[in-house]
């Protein structure tokens, strides 16, 4: 029988292996829980959508293979945790997150700013492409051999797991030459995987058994539409409310004009520029904290507040001024080396400038004399 030599153990033979199918699904649980844990990490790291959707791909994933281990392994079950049940609810949880993944990542592509993921995301999404299709080979040579519904839902997951790596691969693949749009559309690829797993799951359980009481078929999908329908609201209002913003932006200057140069200190520069790009109004202000010793993040963030700015575009960001600027939702973006404000402002409608993920200096810079003695 073609791949019968890729068994974990010698039992070659259509009737149920108990040791192939105990292992594979531990396998499977052990190795994806092991990609989730690196995938969140790096994903955060490098801002990468498509490592980051394969991280969601993998949690809905480890907690399917341990609903599954715990059915394989333990005969005496809690009397509402039947096989359809458990894999009822493995099938809501794979189509709403891969709904979730779909609703992000297109409200991302139309209205969000994109990213280069790194080459560490790129390193990750390779390694998981190829140890993902070892657990797929495997799984899907059990599933032929048996009609065990664990070891054919973990078929479904290791197949649509290692797409799913694949995907990632080639989005971060292509972002990170440059295409910083397929990062987010390999992330809904992504999604879209998901929300196929979840049906390919719905169908196994519909097809066991007539439903039990409670669980029918149309009750499940009734359920199913109306949470996907709340996540699409919740990013559909998301887009809206992004898509509305005017786009009030805040430039530090050495001036008062769109001419003049940039100051390369935020909250202690000379002025500020504020710029409407929906009114087409520049208004300029004299910054009252430009000598101020202490912490002027809170100065900074009372004028965004009175001129309703969305987004401020710098050179150099302290630690508390980047925190307390986040926590007021603004948008911070970072321009480089000596530049006239309207350059800046050009760079940020061109979507050349990149998005402050972090603070660029310590808490501390921008003071002079003995202001580095300040406890602040």
């Amino acid at each position: 029988m073609p791949g019968v030599k890729s068994l974990p153990c010698k039992h070659a033979s259509t009737s149920t292996c108990d040791r192939c199918r105990k292992r594979i699904v531990a396998d499977s649980f052990i190795l994806t829980a092991s990609g989730l844990v690196l995938k969140v990490i790096l994903g955060i790291l490098c801002g990468s959508q498509a490592v980051l959707a394969d991280a969601v791909h993998s949690l809905m994933d480890t907690i399917a293979f341990g609903v599954n281990y715990a059915g394989a392994g333990v005969e005496t079950r809690l009397s509402w945790a039947t096989p359809y049940r458990q894999k009822v609810i493995i099938g809501c949880l794979i189509l709403l997150s891969g709904v979730w993944l779909c609703a992000g990542n297109a409200a991302l592509l139309i209205c969000g700013t994109l990213a280069h993921p790194g080459l560490w995301s790129l390193v990750l999404a390779g390694s998981s492409a190829v140890v993902n299709y070892r657990l797929h080979k495997r799984s899907n040579c059990l599933s032929k051999q048996t009609d065990d519904p664990d070891i054919r839902v973990c078929a479904v997951q290791n197949r649509t797991n290692f797409w799913a790596s694949c995907v990632a691969l080639v989005g971060v693949s292509l972002a990170e030459f440059g295409a910083l749009v397929f990062d987010p559309i390999g992330a809904f690829i992504i999604g879209t995987l998901l929300v196929g797993g979840g049906f390919a799951v719905f169908r196994e359980s519909f097809a066991q058994k007539p439903p039990a009481a409670g669980w029918t078929r149309r009750s499940i999908l009734r359920t199913a539409t109306v949470l996907s329908c709340v996540i699409i609201g919740i990013f559909a209002v998301r887009v809206y409310t992004t898509v509305s913003r005017r786009d009030i932006i805040l430039v530090p200057a050495q001036g008062t004009t769109l001419d003049s140069p940039v100051d390369n200190v935020l909250g202690r520069a000379q002025y500020f520029v504020i710029v409407d790009r929906a009114r087409q109004t520049i208004t300029p202000l004299v910054n009252a904290n430009r000598f101020q010793q202490g912490d002027v993040s809170n100065g900074l963030v009372a004028t965004v507040k009175a001129y309703d700015v969305d987004v401020v575009l710098a050179e150099k960001v302290g630690t508390e001024m980047f925190a307390d600027l986040r926590a007021a939702g603004v948008r911070v973006f970072y321009f480089e080396g000596p530049q006239s404000v309207g350059r800046a402002v050009s760079d940020f409608q061109s979507e050349n400038l990149s998005f402050a993920r972090a603070p660029n200096v310590s808490r501390r810079y921008g003071l002079s004399g003995i202001g580095w003695m300040q406890p602040w």
